[in-house]
């Protein structure tokens, strides 16, 4: 029913819902005696990204936004902010509650020692593509970043690679639609 940018079997659907929650469930986000409905919060966030990440716009249909309004059909328990998609919201560790990426984004200021093609500018998605970078590759989970041309994942991959501690050997290997498996 709903498109998806690149394959993905339901079995790894179901790793990566386990993977998230192994990252997410843990006492730094969810105290020792939280209600149930802490804990279903977060299992939520983690459903809502395991099985809607891979979801895309064709440019005929918005596949994340059609999610977005089956989801919240389907589940009406579970409570998101009004007028939003459940891709436009995280779990805010501080109240568990969710809450907009955009909340994360940092104020941008240019340094001038920086190339300018070297700056990112941070909004909601890459603060969202950046929290599940985070958490993924901590995990040691491979991570594939799928977008238009200058939609900032060389500069994020880059940065999240740069951060790495000297135990993790980094190649890069550049890559393109121009190449081929030939």
């Amino acid at each position: 029913k709903f498109k998806k940018i690149t394959p993905i079997p339901g079995i790894s659907h179901i790793q990566i819902l386990c993977s998230l929650l192994e990252a997410l469930i843990t006492p730094k986000n969810i105290p020792n005696n939280s209600a149930e409905e802490v804990y279903e919060t977060w299992f939520v966030f983690a459903l809502v990204w395991s099985f809607g990440s891979a979801l895309y716009n064709d440019g005929a249909t918005d596949y994340k936004a059609e999610f977005s309004k089956w989801f919240t059909n389907e589940f009406r328990s579970i409570e998101f902010p009004q007028n939003v998609s459940v891709f436009d919201v995280f779990v805010d560790p501080a109240n568990n509650q969710f809450a907009s990426w955009t909340d994360k984004v940092p104020s941008f200021e240019l340094d001038s020692d920086v190339p300018l093609q070297a700056c990112l500018v941070h909004n909601g998605e890459t603060i969202r593509i950046k929290f599940f970078l985070d958490i993924l590759v901590a995990m040691k989970f491979p991570v594939m970043l799928i977008g238009l041309a200058g939609s900032g994942k060389t500069l994020m991959l880059n940065e999240k690679l740069s951060q790495l501690d000297e135990d993790n050997l980094v190649a890069s290997v550049p890559f393109n639609f121009y190449y081929s498996a030939e």
